[in-house]
């Protein structure tokens, strides 16, 4: 991670707000108030004469117009709409109903906002000359899958999954050069905070009364018929899959541990954040998933290292941990009780459990497609369509049939898998790079704030030891579970990345200092 001088990250100071001719500059915030009045009247009259299959496309571009206004004053609001859109899945949910993706033009928009602000008024985002070995690797890392593209059978999956990735940079890039200032970072960790606490407590609500309302579709039940123990379908989320918002929920757990131990200010956010924590738990419970149950460990295990909690603490906590599944239904317990005596209700062992075999079976055709195609793989995205071949191949699922039907189609169900075999040795030895050197840089700057006497800089690693927790935990949870394309990787990569740069300058001084 290069250094940079003060001088570079010193922004160009708008504070006289006046043009070069010494006229005061028009405020931007009459302006906004100006086209809110503008897009008010056009709304309504296009509500009013336009045919009903227009309404939404008028009303949907004027707010998009309103939005991008705004943003480009302010660019941290987009980066907070994209964490709101990302973590609710809201965009998803509205092309499921019919309507017009929320995320592509939001994304197309911050974009198109950082773009414009870096000629207009660069003051607003992170200098441009920073650009570190992490940005590099990542960059290589989507030269070489788009390479893959030219070994891929499958052309079209494999296009559409290199713009999915592509969007997925532009968000990491986006956010961490428009949080450029702490408090902004602060304020993307509260909305992240205030998403997850409004979705997880829509989880228990709709989990625990057994309702079928889904609130819209941010409350689903597992869409692809994943069930309890007992038969009941297991709790998904707003992405309808309980396995991934079981890990999405245990990746942002470090965060609402971290804020409520740093919090010192304010007795009743404290508080909230405490029966926060409690909340996401037992919606990692509510999801079943066993690969997030690993992870929730792992983490746990980091926070009680960096935290030296005591031996007797960890003792207690275990017990209240265990206390805790005891006293869940038993359709949501058994898969937890099952997992750690590794036997089934039945007393077979855990490893012929469907589940298990199912991911085992991936493994090896992954395994087996990346031995075959080392260096590029079978092609990014391309995995689901060469498994039936290698199945076939090494005597896998035998009993299968229906291996055309959308129930017959196979994932990786693991990350480095999933980035092996689609993109061989070249794309897992560039991904892995790029997340251990944004892993290394992160460690760096949380020890330097742990080590530093200054009182305010102790406090900074509450904000900042937690993306460490959960982008380590995001690599255990991602043994288990494939998504390269999960989004909110690319978010807390992108928050991760945003503070590592604000913490530069206090680097600089201290190896001025070292050196003097």
């Amino acid at each position: 991670m290069s250094i940079l001088d003060n001088s570079v990250n010193k922004p160009t100071s708008p504070a006289s707000n006046k043009d070069k001719t010494g006229t005061r500059k028009t405020s931007y915030w009459r302006t906004i108030f100006i086209l809110g009045i503008i897009a008010t009247i056009a709304s309504g009259i296009g509500i009013a004469y336009l045919k009903d299959t227009y309404k939404l496309f008028i009303v949907g571009g004027l707010a998009g117009v309103f939005l991008a206004v705004i943003m480009f004053f302010r660019p941290q609001i987009g980066a907070y709409l994209i964490i709101i859109t990302t973590f609710t899945n809201i965009s998803d949910i509205f092309t499921e109903r019919g309507l017009p993706s929320i995320n592509q033009p939001l994304v197309a928009i911050l974009l198109l906002v950082v773009i414009g602000n870096i000629f207009y008024a660069p003051e607003r985002l992170v200098p441009l000359n920073r650009f570190s070995k992490i940005e590099l690797m990542l960059v290589i890392y989507f030269f070489v899958v788009i390479l893959s593209y030219t070994v891929a059978t499958d052309k079209t999956r494999a296009f559409d999954t290199i713009i999915s990735l592509l969007k997925n940079i532009v968000i990491f890039f986006t956010l961490f050069l428009t949080l450029n200032t702490k408090e902004k970072l602060k304020t993307a960790i509260y909305v992240l905070l205030a998403t997850m606490i409004v979705l997880s407590t829509l989880g228990v609500v709709a989990s625990l009364t057994n309702s079928d309302f889904t609130f819209w579709g941010l409350a689903k039940k597992s869409v692809v018929g994943q069930v309890t123990a007992g038969g009941d379908l297991r709790y998904g989320g707003p992405v309808g899959l309980p396995n991934v918002w079981g890990q999405i929920l245990v990746v942002i757990l470090p965060f609402f541990i971290y804020r409520t131990i740093g919090e010192r200010n304010n007795p009743l956010l404290k508080l909230t954040l405490a029966g926060s924590i409690l909340l996401i738990l037992l919606t990692v419970f509510l999801t079943g998933s066993r690969g997030a149950f690993v992870a929730l460990l792992f983490s746990a295990m980091l926070i009680a290292i960096d935290q030296k909690v005591k031996v007797s603490y960890i003792f207690a906590a275990l017990s209240v941990g265990v206390l805790f599944i005891i006293l869940l239904p038993q359709n949501y317990s058994a898969r937890f009780v099952n997992l750690l005596f590794g036997k089934d209700e039945q007393g077979n062992t855990i490893t012929t459990d469907e589940a298990v075999v199912g991911r085992l079976a991936s493994m090896e055709a992954g395994f087996a497609m990346a031995k075959d195609h080392p260096f590029l793989g079978v092609g990014t995205g391309n995995f689901k369509n060469n498994y039936w071949d290698y199945a076939e191949e090494l005597g896998l699922e035998p009993g299968v049939t229906d291996i055309q039907s959308e129930e017959g189609e196979r994932h990786a169900h693991s990350l480095y898998i999933e980035i092996i075999s689609e993109t061989g040795l070249f794309g897992l030895s560039t991904f892995l790079l790029f997340i251990v050197f944004l892993i290394s840089e992160v460690y760096k700057v949380v020890i330097f704030h742990r080590n530093s006497p200054a009182p305010n800089s102790k406090m900074w690693r509450y904000w900042i030891t937690p993306l460490l927790i959960s982008l380590m935990t995001y690599l255990v949870s991602a043994i288990f579970l494939h998504g390269v394309l999960f989004r909110w990787l690319w978010v807390i990569a992108g928050i991760a990345v945003a503070a590592i740069y604000l913490s530069e300058p206090q680097f600089h001084k201290q190896s001025l200092a070292e050196n003097a």
